[in-house]
């Protein structure tokens, strides 16, 4: 599916393809970009923030120990310096078209958000008063989980590699060496396609460089939201435990994808995948410790950064289509807690501190943050249906 057809198929991919526009529209909405939406009496505290806090941006990938999955924030790609008030009215505002695409009800999408504001300040009172002795990392394991987070998260620890690459590449097991493994390509779900010979020796040598063992490079076209149509290339590497474990055989896949400048910027600076890996884990994001970046290309002709990281087999994430209004209340409970966990950098007790401060602290301060969350949410998701119609009737013209 071309970009245009996926933007105009459905509201919700809309406004996940568009942060830029989010973005601008808030700065409009609250009057001054410094000005705070849920607190109007304070200037917001700038700090660094997720930049595209979404549902579908909630998932599972790989824990620290390696032998099970997590689940929270799995994609850092527009992080930036912002207020919290974006990312808050951002998954808000994700929560109310996750609702209406399920046909839940007014008061169903009301709740939501509710009870996203009523999770998020009440853990952030945990993390004033406890901070990081609490255990805060920004995500959850399946002893913590609940309802279908918690399922997502046992069935992606039980997830094996090799059957996972299945869905990938296909095994020669008349090669020598006891199987060969390559891409599919043409019809299957993920739309893997066969590269330029100049754009293949290209992706080799920049992952050769990192000291990768390239097998195979392909160019991934099925993407979502806003990467979609962004150059990305998979490429099967040796499996870098091999020596460790020698009976693990099976190779990785690492992605090379283009990185989009975060939306929050307005588009005032470039993206920089050395920064955007330096905030993920500054915010207590897990990252993969064969994710790199490419500054400057992967390409002569293009000159703009990338990120390397390997596509794990654990990363999954929930379908929002299937949620019930309870489900849908038990994943917000849970992404409220990573938030909250993610804007005070993995549980500093001053910084939660300081944005307690910001909020309110009073039970009327929560009262009339969580109204406005509510307002703006529900409002924003009616432009994102009107934005979305005007493209779909532009595309179908």
């Amino acid at each position: 599916m071309v970009l245009e057809q996926l933007l105009a198929s459905d509201p919700f991919l809309f406004f996940r393809a568009t942060p830029g526009l989010y973005h601008a529209d808030l700065a409009t909405h609250s009057g001054h970009k410094a000005r705070s939406l849920l607190n109007p009496s304070k200037v917001s505290p700038q700090m660094t923030i997720g930049g595209d806090i979404h549902m579908a941006n909630f998932g599972t990938f790989r824990a620290p120990s390696e032998k099970e999955a997590v689940w929270g924030v799995n994609d850092y790609d527009q992080t930036g310096t912002g207020s919290v008030d974006a990312d808050l009215t951002r998954l808000a505002t994700s929560l109310v078209l996750t609702a209406r695409n399920n046909k839940l009800s007014s008061s169903d999408q009301k709740a939501s958000v509710e009870l996203l504001a009523t999770k998020y300040f009440e853990e952030m009172r945990e993390l004033a008063s406890t901070g990081s002795a609490k255990g805060s990392a920004p995500y959850l394991a399946a002893d913590k989980a609940k309802g279908k987070v918690k399922e997502l998260v046992q069935k992606a620890t039980e997830r094996k590699r090799g059957k996972w690459l299945d869905k990938y590449t296909k095994l020669d097991t008349k090669a020598s060496g006891g199987g060969v493994r390559s891409f599919l390509t043409g019809s299957d779900p993920e739309l893997l396609v066969i590269t330029d010979v100049t754009t293949t020796k290209s992706v080799t040598k920049v992952l050769t460089e990192k000291g990768f063992k390239v097998l195979q490079v392909i160019e991934k076209i099925g993407s979502g939201g806003s990467s979609n149509g962004l150059p990305r290339y998979w490429a099967l590497i040796e499996n870098p435990n091999s020596k460790k474990n020698s009976a693990d055989k099976n190779p990785y896949i690492l992605e090379v994808k283009c990185l989009l400048p975060p939306g929050l910027l307005h588009g005032k600076s470039p993206a920089d995948g050395k920064a955007l890996l330096a905030r993920q884990k500054q915010m207590g994001g897990l990252v993969n410790p064969l994710s790199s970046y490419v500054a400057g290309g992967v390409t002569a002709s293009d000159k703009r950064d990338y990120i390397i990281r390997e596509i794990e087999p654990e990363k999954d994430s929930l379908k929002l289509e299937t949620l019930s209004a309870t489900d849908l209340s038990e994943t917000v409970a849970q992404a409220a807690k990573v938030l909250a966990r993610l804007h005070t950098l993995g549980g500093d007790k001053k910084l939660a501190t300081s944005l307690q401060k910001w909020a309110g602290g009073s039970v009327s301060d929560v009262e009339s943050a969580t109204k406005r969350l509510r307002e703006f949410a529900l409002t924003y998701a009616d432009q994102v249906a009107i934005d979305h119609a005007a493209y779909k009737a532009a595309v179908n013209k």
